[in-house]
């Protein structure tokens, strides 16, 4: 197969970068993503091309052979690494190579590992923090396990793993005791979800294994594990939770039903669909146009990490809010924090905003944001900054909050097709993934009509009349495609869910992608279950 090698960074002192793409002239994608894995190599995943490593950055010196070798094979890291030494030393550009490079072949360890940064980074849902970061610990023990033992790699993999798991402890085991205490009020947790927290428990139970000693951090994990088995089944050793559900089987289908009857029962009374805005999202300005006549602006997924603030509820709602301030002199940049039950106060301290003019597309205007907790809104939580106003029209100013090691410019209008293209990816991903967990737990509630609902929420204006085979984003499905899922009814659509990678047509690459290397993360499914419990309360 032919493969480009790219520097993309001159000769000179330091470290130096080469991204490799395969095939050679495919195009990049809205959701195309690269995130560090070890030292010195960045591996890139996308749910357009789940089956695969999309993309490698490479930086020299630090990249290892051995880390390569679980991508590559042998002669394929041979071959990258030669590429790469060759414009390392003459300062060229880029070369096509062709060598003996099989994306599909990559250790499936690896494509988890991908898969699961790159949901870490793109998936809008209000998750438990602290299960993503578990989730991401053993994707990079599990890829650790991958590289022969006493390889640099291997020690970098375990030492991540390690970090992720010490940081996820705490969170991760109040969400298992939450799960224990709500027993006796809920019944039975789905299997499914048994399972997803089990992979992650096993995780901290590997890890101290190869810590050799007692590390109490890690301990917690497992030890509320043991309390959760024990709140489901009586006592039981550690390590014996049989996964089958056994007598629970009533008590769980007669809440399932219960979830399922409340939950249409509430979208008949207040038209609101729970999957594409849970209850916790904040009330977003609906916006047709620019955005400019409500002093409200689009949230550009593509310049910060998802779940640091809150998506709207489609495409089309604005989630930045404008007010001037000080007779004018100033504005008030102010957006809504993420529902999530642990912020993260590094990242959220590289968040700032910007002011750019709609007609030139030059920045005018850059500030702080700071969180903040504002009463009169049921304490929600906000990201708030103070800049200073641009001479000129109100209207020709728009605002962009985005992380300060963005690489990605601004956009010049809140018309932007790659802003909306972005915007559409996003919100698909989000709104597929919940409704596959909700189908895989048996919570689903008429799938094939919230998939409908799903396409024509993506559809820009005039779009679905004039152009309904063409992508919604690049690389992905259209719109036609999407409909003609939803046709096939709820029975069959169900039951492609739950084959996971059985599922065929155009539309196959990007929907499978709930399987293999991206299937669902335990926060997901926890995600889905909390918010099923929460429409019991309300019904």
């Amino acid at each position: 197969m032919t493969f480009l090698v790219s520097a993309a960074a001159g000769p000179g002192p330091g470290p130096r970068r080469f991204h490799l793409v395969v095939p050679a002239g495919r195009a990049p994608a809205e959701l195309d993503h690269v995130a560090p894995v070890v030292p010195g190599l960045e591996l890139g995943w996308s749910p357009a091309d789940p089956r695969r490593w999309s993309g490698l950055r490479i930086s020299t010196p630090q990249v290892t052979e051995d880390a390569l070798t679980g991508l590559l094979g042998a002669e394929g890291a041979g071959s990258c690494l030669a590429a790469v030494r060759t414009l390392d030393s003459t300062g060229v550009g880029g070369v096509e190579v062709t060598g003996p490079i099989r994306p599909e072949q990559a250790d499936r360890a690896w494509l988890r590992l991908a898969a699961t940064e790159f949901l870490d980074r793109w998936l809008y849902l209000p998750l438990d923090q602290s299960l993503v970061d578990a989730e991401s610990a053993a994707a990079h023990l599990a890829a650790a396990e991958s590289v022969p033992t006493g390889s640099p790699a291997r020690s970098e993999l375990l030492a991540g793993s390690l970090r992720r798991a010490r940081a996820a402890s705490s969170g991760t085991a109040a969400y298992l005791d939450r799960l224990a205490r709500s027993g006796a009020r809920t019944g039975e947790p789905p299997v499914e979800l048994v399972q997803a927290l089990q992979r992650l428990v096993t995780c901290f139970v590997s890890l101290g294994e190869h810590v050799g000693e007692f590390d109490p951090v890690l301990a917690a994990v497992p030890e509320a594990w043991v309390r959760l088995t024990e709140a489901r089944r009586g006592p039981v050793e550690p390590g014996q939770l049989s996964t089958e559900t056994g007598h629970h089987d009533a008590e769980r289908t007669s809440f399932i039903t219960e979830a399922s009857v409340g939950a249409t029962e509430v979208s008949q009374a207040t038209g609101r669909d729970w999957n594409a805005e849970p209850a916790s999202l904040p009330r977003s300005v609906a916006v047709v146009g620019d955005g400019s006549e409500r002093g409200a602006s689009f949230i550009d997924p593509r310049q910060l990490p998802a779940r640091l603030v809150r998506l709207g509820a489609s495409p089309l709602s604005a989630e930045i809010d404008l007010k001037q301030k000080a007779a004018g002199v100033r504005v008030r940049v102010r957006v809504a924090g993420c529902a999530t039950n642990r912020p993260d106060p590094p990242a959220e301290s590289r968040l700032l905003a910007r002011l750019v003019s709609r007609k030139t597309g030059v920045v005018t205007a850059y500030g702080l944001l700071h969180a903040r907790e504002i009463p009169a809104e049921q304490g929600e939580r906000h990201l708030e900054g103070i800049l200073p106003r641009p001479s000129g029209r109100w209207r020709d100013v728009r605002a962009d909050v985005y992380d300060v090691l963005s690489e990605v410019p601004p956009a010049r209008s809140d018309r932007d097709q790659g802003l909306h293209r972005a915007r559409r990816a996003v919100h698909f991903l989000r709104g597929w993934r919940s409704l596959v967990a909700e189908v895989r737990l048996g919570l689903a509630v008429h799938p094939a009509e919230r998939l409908s609902q799903l396409t024509r929420t993506l559809t820009p204006p005039l779009h679905d009349a004039e152009r309904p085979d063409q992508a919604l984003w690049r690389r992905g499905p259209s719109a036609s495609v999407l409909e003609a899922l939803a046709t096939a009814g709820d029975a069959a659509l169900t039951a492609a869910i739950r084959r996971g990678d059985a599922l065929s047509g155009p539309a196959a690459p990007f929907l499978a992608a709930t399987s293999g290397p991206g299937d669902l993360l335990a926060a997901e499914l926890a995600a889905a279950y909390d918010a099923a419990l929460d429409r019991r309360q309300v019904t």
